[in-house]
């Protein structure tokens, strides 16, 4: 069965809803700086053909599913917005009571906001705290992945078959093993695919927060709709994820 594993500098997001993709801290301990900034993109394979094209269709259902959540994103983003706008803020809390947990939490939050930022104590709030920081650590992780491309490492039975370098002229600078060049061109497919998606949740973000700016409940700091954003993104992927173990 094929593993398949991020290396990169920051890590707040996986790049599929599922988490086929593992990803770890990179360390530059032992590596150049430019190297270190480069997303390492590692797939490790067995010698089985059949188990492998099992591993690498699992991970295709997986940015399937994230292709969905991240419109659905933008869909419960929105709708969020229209209930929040026709809503007096004093009813607000009772009706997101009983919504669904993204929902649920979103709406705690920007209440939060809302009863401090009179007193500029919004950052200072741990909820809060927590949210932007994540926010930061995500804006560094996406930073990573569009300042350099991509590294693709394939490996078989621990023995590496291929690594490629993308670069943002296009070009591929590969060295590949004869035997394996269609392992090693899936996994670059694959990592392509995944990096998209990765750069999608971003776009999605963006795009909620555009949803979240004009709400009354952070009007005094609109910026925090970035990282409310991103908090209900994160949610939104653990209730799928809990879905499909259910």
């Amino acid at each position: 069965m094929a593993t398949f594993q991020l290396v990169e500098r920051d890590s707040v997001m996986p790049p599929d809803v599922f988490g086929v993709w593992q990803t770890a801290r990179a360390s530059s301990a032992f590596a150049a700086p430019t190297r270190a900034e480069i997303p390492r993109w590692q797939i490790a394979a067995n010698a089985s053909p059949p188990e492998t094209a099992r591993a690498f269709m699992t991970l295709h259902t997986s940015l399937q599913a994230t292709d969905g959540a991240l419109r659905l994103a933008q869909t419960r983003l929105r709708d969020f917005a229209r209930v929040q706008q026709t809503l007096p803020l004093q009813y607000s809390a009772a009706a997101f009571a009983t919504a669904p947990q993204p929902e649920a939490a979103l709406n705690s939050l920007l209440l939060s906001a809302a009863n401090n930022a009179a007193f500029g104590w919004t950052d200072q709030i741990g909820e809060w705290k927590q949210a932007i920081d994540e926010f930061s650590a995500f804006t560094k992780q996406i930073q990573q992945h569009a300042m350099n491309y991509a590294m693709v490492d394939t490996r078989v039975d621990d023995a590496r078959i291929g690594m490629t370098r993308v670069t943002w002229g296009g070009d591929f600078e590969s060295a590949v093993t004869a035997q394996a060049n269609a392992v090693h061109a899936a996994a670059l497919r694959a990592t392509l695919l995944s990096r998209q998606q990765l750069l999608r949740q971003f776009a999605t973000v963006v795009r909620g927060a555009g949803e979240l700016a004009g709400l009354a409940l952070i009007a005094a700091n609109p910026v925090l709709a970035l990282p409310a954003a991103l908090r209900f993104l994160k949610l939104l992927f653990d209730e799928i994820r809990k879905s499909q173990n259910a």
